[in-house]
């Protein structure tokens, strides 16, 4: 399935980075969803994993949606997010990239997974598991 309109612009506005651009609307939308609306965020957030074109645009969105999907809901979608990480490398990577206060109550358990899939040791702004003669999966 091709991606959303909404996912490609939001995509279309990682690359361009600045709040004036024409695509701005769609990182307020997601950013949005996220806050309303866990398990359409859920899906959502899914979809952008899986359709970001670069290692850059896969960290954005770890830092971004995903890690406040996690943030502020965590306790609904932590059932999802275990199940999907046994076949998602692109989520086992994202996950590297979501930082929580280690008082926040899903930490421990973020922390506990990426100890499962051996994640700890991949730190996503310098050693990728993916490059150009092993690109990331897709």
């Amino acid at each position: 399935m091709p991606p959303s309109k909404l996912v490609r612009a939001f995509f279309d506005h990682y690359q361009q980075q600045k709040s004036s651009d024409d695509h701005f609307w769609a990182f307020e939308d997601v950013m949005d969803t996220v806050a309303s609306n866990p398990v359409e965020a859920w899906n959502l957030v899914v979809e952008l994993i899986n359709e970001a074109p670069s290692l850059s645009a896969l960290t954005f969105v770890a830092a971004g949606p995903l890690e406040s999907l996690i943030d502020k809901h965590g306790k609904l979608v932590i059932d999802s997010l275990e199940q999907s990480l046994c076949n998602n490398k692109r989520l086992q990577f994202a996950i590297v990239g979501v930082w929580l206060d280690e008082d926040d109550e899903m930490y421990a358990k973020l922390e506990s997974l990426k100890q499962t899939y051996n994640l700890n040791e991949i730190n996503p702004l310098n050693n990728s598991p993916w490059s150009e003669t092993n690109p990331m999966p897709g």
